[in-house]
This record gives structure tokens, C-alpha cells and sequence, in this order.
């Protein structure tokens, strides 16, 4: 089952779903992430944070969500948007496939004041949410069911 993570700039909340269900997923679920408007780089605060919990860090990149919207991309199963309250992320593209589709607010831990406190909130909210995905048989849910154990997965803390 594959995965598209989507946010703003690209550069922590995607990143860092990306790669827990990638690392927790391994084999079962694919994740893939972009952003409307990819920043240059991934946050160094990420990076460190992803060394710490032994996540991949070599396909941290920060990409445009457009590469998902061509011909040759891959097929997606599930696309994320993670977003604050007051959303700044512009109406997501037509995905090929007609994939489920899932907001989950989250404020960008970039913009907090405490930069390294909300990374770290964020990692641990991500965490808890990849797993509950994985704790469940996603892949074997009908689109009525997924779509409503994504709803129920988003509003976790």
C-alpha cells in the first residue's frame, strides 16, 4: 500500500511520517511525501531527531508534490495532508488513482517558538499515529472503513 505524506514546505511533519511508516511499515506500507511549496532542505532539527530514532535519512529530501501528479508516478493509495488549524497549504492537485484522502491538523513545529520542543512533540504525535495505522489491517479495509479509521488515526494527540 502506498502512501503520500503531503504538507507545505516539506521539511518535518511529511518528512517525518515518511519515514516512520517506511521504518515501521517496512515491506506492508510505502510512504512517499511533498510539499506545495518544497522548502531547500529538511530542517537540521529533523535530521537530528531521525538520527536519534535510526530513521533513514538519505531519502530526506524536501520535493514538490507535482513529481506525484505525472503519468509515470506511482500509484497511491492513501494521500495525508498534515496541516495546522488555519491551513496554509493550498487545495491539493487531482491524484492519479483517486486515492483516499486524509487531512490531519497538526501545527508546523517550524513555526513554533520552541523549535526543538515542537519537533519533538511532533515526532512522538507522528509516532503514535503511524503505529496505530500499522496496529490495524488497513489494507484489507474497504474505502468506508479506511476512511474513517484515518479520521479517528488524525485526531490523535
Amino acid at each position: 500500500m502506498n502512501i503520500l505524506v503531503v504538507s507545505r514546505t516539506n521539511a518535518a511533519r511529511s518528512i517525518l511520517l515518511e519515514a516512520l511508516i517506511n521504518d515501521l511499515g517496512w515491506g506492508r506500507l510505502y510512504a512517499f511525501s511533498g510539499g506545495s511549496h518544497p522548502a531547500e532542505d529538511v530542517h537540521p532539527e529533523i535530521i537530528r531527531l531521525m538520527e536519534a530514532e535510526d530513521l533513514d535519512t538519505q531519502a530526506a529530501e524536501p520535493k514538490t508534490w507535482d513529481r506525484f501528479t505525472a503519468d509515470d508516478a506511482p500509484f497511491m493509495d492513501l494521500v495525508i495532508t498534515l496541516s495546522g488549524v488555519n491551513p496554509n497549504v493550498p487545495p491539493t492537485p487531482k491524484w492519479p488513482g483517486d486515492p483516499i484522502e486524509a487531512k490531519w491538523v497538526m501545527e508546523d513545529p517550524l513555526s513554533a517558538e520552541d523549535v526543538t520542543a515542537a519537533c519533538a512533540k511532533t515526532l512522538d504525535s507522528l509516532k503514535r499515529r503511524a503505529n496505530a495505522l500499522l496496529d490495524l489491517p488497513i489494507e484489507n479495509m474497504d474505502k468506508v472503513e479506511l476512511t474513517a479509521t484515518l479520521k479517528r488515526v488524525g485526531k490523535m494527540g
